[in-house]
């Protein structure tokens, strides 16, 4: 569940991996039109960093391995644009990324907007001084240069300065200067690209926001593989602001049709739980949701999942469960135990080590042979209720219950969908273990531990307190995602942008490529 409110923490990744060619012809529309897929504003990290409110972030932003992982995205980053223009560019063309780099350091820097259209198109404001900006003009004229794209023709427009750069039938670059604002757009007829630009600059604000913006969901489909499987997606807004020593994460979601969510009483396993939780989630009314997931349908487990509960455990690597209430569990994980262990390997493809089986002995439907983990799934029980119980290490019970106080966000709040309580310090290392997990179970080489981005976890772990989120649906075709956290992102999330970052395919996710399996250690 917590992939459904982890999209801020991947809009980084959507953008820079996706597969929009911005050569392609198309035609171009105004700002607040459905062809936008993501506008943002930064208020800059020198901005950011003069409020006191914003003194734990200095802290993180100071650490040597946030120095060490900031070079890498820039140095990542600074690739982009001839990922994204490769294919109009002469063959063997330089990407350019000693140029490109100090100008990625400035939008870091600085105060800057982007607009990013399904076009496709994208634009970018930096609010600079004039030095920065002739170094703007001086660079980006040596990228021209060396990409053999010709040369720009000086812009002439009242009151702004700059040129432009037209490739018939296939994309035009335009960059321009108008009072403290240096404009950079690409694509598709970039003169109204720059206009949605302007029209994003003179947009109103959120107070004490320090990045906010709006993405439309439904033009990240193709980029986000399991969006495919859902019609009704909504468009975000999403602010990000400080209070103290903690970062408040808003989001509001606007659906084009009712979502028809309805709410339910809770049913949470405590008796399964104990004492030493670090983790609770709980979702309701989310069996459509589910059933769309060609993984969860094609299993033929029905009635679907309408409600889930999520713990995690401080004392063993891997000890988190979800739990969701149903009846006759140990027979109809009997019946769908062929079909599930065709779904698992048809999405994860024939790379998957060890088998998936019925365990008579155990009760319980078991994927064995992987390294560590147990996976399985089987009855849990509270009182005289049911529960799927899906576990990656074996349950281990506890005569000590867990914080009644937990329990009590969840009580009288008819409109909570989601709820997600987490001590972010020790749930860091357990997604990395989960990914390294990952990597074994299909047979990709572990990731090295001094990669950046597992030093980054090592090191900012300690700095992390508590995250809460919570989504409500706040009307018929409304939700709204509130949370407090220390940087505005849950564990989950840390671990995914920080590997992301450092994917060898990057802008791909991913480490490793897959190797055959082993010979002697076929895949059931």
């Amino acid at each position: 569940m917590k992939l459904f409110v982890s999209l801020l923490a991947v809009a980084a990744f959507v953008l820079a991996g996706c597969n929009n060619d911005l050569t392609k012809p198309g035609a171009s529309r105004l700002f607040g039109s459905n062809d936008l897929i993501l506008h943002a504003h930064f208020v800059g990290s020198e901005n950011l960093f003069k409020s006191p409110d914003a003194a734990k972030l200095h802290e993180v932003w100071n650490l040597k391995s946030s120095g060490d992982l900031r070079n890498l995205a820039l140095d990542r980053f600074s690739r982009l644009p001839y990922f994204w223009l490769s294919n109009a560019l002469p063959k063997g063309s330089a990407d350019q990324a000693a140029l490109f780099r100090p100008l990625f350091e400035d939008v870091l820097a600085r105060e800057s907007y982007i607009d990013w259209r399904a076009t496709p198109v994208f634009g970018m404001a930096v609010r600079l001084p004039e030095a920065r900006s002739q170094a703007w003009d001086k660079n980006l004229r040596q990228v021209l240069s060396g990409w053999k794209l010709g040369n720009p023709t000086a812009l002439n427009t009242p009151g702004t300065s700059g040129w432009e750069l037209s490739k018939a039938g296939a994309f035009s670059i335009r960059f321009s200067r108008a009072g403290e604002w240096t404009r950079l757009t690409v694509g598709q007829d970039a003169a109204n690209a720059e206009a949605n630009v302007v029209l994003g600059l003179k947009s109103p604000r959120p107070s004490g926001a320090w990045l906010e913006g709006d993405m439309n969901l439904a033009h990240f489909k193709g980029r986000i593989p399991w969006l495919e499987y859902y019609d009704n997606l909504p468009t975000a807004h999403f602010s990000l602001s400080n209070r103290a020593d903690f970062v408040r994460t808003l989001v509001q979601l606007d659906f084009p049709k009712p979502h028809n969510w309805k709410s339910e009483p809770w049913q949470i396993p405590t008796n399964m739980m104990s004492d030493r939780i670090m983790d609770f989630t709980a979702v309701r009314g989310v069996a459509g949701v589910l059933d769309a997931l060609p993984l969860m349908h094609n299993t033929g487990w029905n009635p679907m999942p309408s409600q889930v509960c999520g713990w995690g455990n401080r004392d063993l690597p891997f000890q988190f469960f979800y739990a969701t209430p149903a009846q006759k569990v140990t027979n109809r994980l009997v019946a769908i135990a062929p079909r599930l262990r065709s779904e698992v390997h048809r999405t994860l493809g024939s790379n998957v080590q060890g088998s998936i089986d019925w365990n008579a002995a155990r009760q319980e439907l078991v994927w064995s042979g992987l390294p560590l983990a147990v996976p399985s799934l089987f009855q849990g029980l509270d009182g005289n209720t049911e529960f799927l119980t899906l576990g990656l290490f074996p349950l281990m019970k506890s005569r000590r219950p867990p914080p009644a106080e937990l329990f009590e966000q969840l009580k009288g709040r008819n409109d909570l969908v989601f709820y997600d309580w987490e001590s972010t310090a020790f749930r860091i290392p357990s997604w990395w273990q989960f990914y390294q997990i990952a990597e074994l179970g299909t047979h990709r080489r572990l990731s090295p531990t001094n990669l950046v981005n597992q030093r980054w976890q090592i090191e900012v772990a300690s700095f992390m307190g508590d995250s809460a989120t919570e989504l409500r649906a706040t009307s018929p075709s409304q939700m709204t995602l509130a949370r407090k956290s220390t940087l505005g992102l849950t564990s989950f999330e840390l671990v995914t942008l920080s590997r992301w970052l450092d994917s060898a395919d990057f802008p791909a996710f991913g480490l490793y490529p897959a190797t055959p399996p082993p010979r002697g250690r076929p895949v059931k």
